[in-house]
């Protein structure tokens, strides 16, 4: 073959330009190294050895439900009539360490509480020991970590990724200042805020209300404690409250119902599209309100029975024009006479229904209830 068929020698290259292309050659892998880690991140070196401890997987949307509270061993079985399971280390009889290893066995998502004494519960410890529990309880895979939003530790949770429940305990009456309260939780990055307090008239359960018609800046768990807060923990989801809590056997704050007697009287229902209020029975409304029910259900109101215990009949036009109840029912026993029970209705004179049993009685006035509703139909 010829000279023609040689590749003809460029011109001779610079020394600069030799010299560019080496740093090239060199710097080439180096860069798109960099390129891979900053695109993918910097992953840690996989280990060998024991594998990680099992994790529930975490909950990115808590959603509104039942927490029932579990302050010992439980039946899984039981717990999975509510939404939740609150575990609480602080009264668990042996120890937060078994507390933590029932994470695992709820059939629910868990929020893992370990209450101090300054907010009604039993942890007497300090924060530094508190911490690791929370941390472990995160680690497993709880839900929601309840932690006081007046302590140190919420920021440090917060910092450190746990899922915080900012919560706020009142045992000497109503909260102050709530849409205060919901803005600080949010501000040092809960999760989500409970604020509690403690109903000491129907006034302060109208006043929560008031405060959960108000749009809050986080999901917010609000109800009330004490006998006049029964209403408002039945009723809490309704009224538009993040949670509402109920007791797995014994009830651990003032009246807090158990699981299974709000099912008993409202099954797996979580909202109540209408209610009628039952008044007047002293404190103990609870076999007027399962008579009552069971009545409301075989006539099909569409509504159930609420008990306001120590509601005076002063009270009522507000239950009815802000709290939302289609009537009251004030039940009286009259000594020797059987039972009366009088119908308060908005803007109606009260009509009163006499019996010789609770359940006459109130099925006589339930009657005239649905009588009127289908007048009005």
């Amino acid at each position: 073959m010829g000279d023609c068929a040689r590749p003809r020698a460029g011109p001779p290259q610079a020394p600069h330009a030799r010299s560019g292309k080496r740093l090239f050659t060199i710097l080439a892998p180096i860069l798109y190294a960099v390129h891979r880690l900053l695109y993918n991140g910097i992953r840690a070196p996989r280990r060998h050895g024991p594998r990680a401890p099992h994790r529930r997987p975490m909950s990115t949307t808590v959603r509104p439900g039942i927490a029932v509270t579990a302050d010992g061993p439980f039946d899984p079985a039981a717990v999975r009539a509510a939404d939740y399971c609150e575990i609480r280390a602080d009264l668990w009889p042996g120890g937060p360490a078994e507390a933590l290893a029932r994470i695992a066995a709820s059939p629910r998502p868990v929020v893992f509480t370990c209450r101090t004494a300054a907010e009604g519960g039993r942890f007497r410890g300090s924060d530094a020991e508190r911490a690791p529990l929370f941390a472990r309880a995160r680690d497993l895979g709880a839900a929601l970590v309840d932690i006081e939003l007046r302590s140190a530790l919420l920021r440090r949770g917060v910092a450190a990724g746990w899922p915080v429940l900012a919560s706020l305990h009142d045992f000497a009456g109503p909260v102050e200042d709530i849409p205060d309260l919901l803005r600080t939780a949010r501000d040092e990055g809960a999760a989500a805020a409970k604020i509690v307090s403690t109903a000491r008239s129907i006034a302060d359960v109208v006043a929560l209300r008031h405060a959960l018609d108000e749009p809050a800046p986080l999901p917010a768990a609000m109800f009330a404690m004490g006998p006049c807060g029964i209403p408002s923990r039945i009723l809490a989801l309704t009224w538009g409250s993040l949670l509402s809590y109920a007791a797995a056997e014994t009830p651990a704050a003032p009246g807090q119902l158990t699981l299974s007697l709000y099912t008993e009287l409202y099954g797996d229902a979580r909202t109540l599209p209408a209610h009628i209020a039952l008044a007047g029975v002293e404190r103990d409304l609870w076999p007027a309100a399962r008579a009552a029910n069971r009545l409301c259900a075989q006539r099909r109101l569409g509504a159930r029975a609420v008990p306001y215990p120590d509601a005076a009949p002063a009270d009522f036009p507000a239950i009815i024009d802000i709290l939302g109840a289609q009537a009251v029912l004030d039940i009286r026993r009259i000594e020797g006479a059987g039972w009366r029970c009088a119908v308060h209705r908005a803007h109606m004179q009260p009509a009163t229904h006499s019996a010789s049993t609770l359940d006459a009685a109130l099925d006589e006035a339930l009657s005239a209830l649905s009588a009127n509703r289908e007048e009005g139909a």
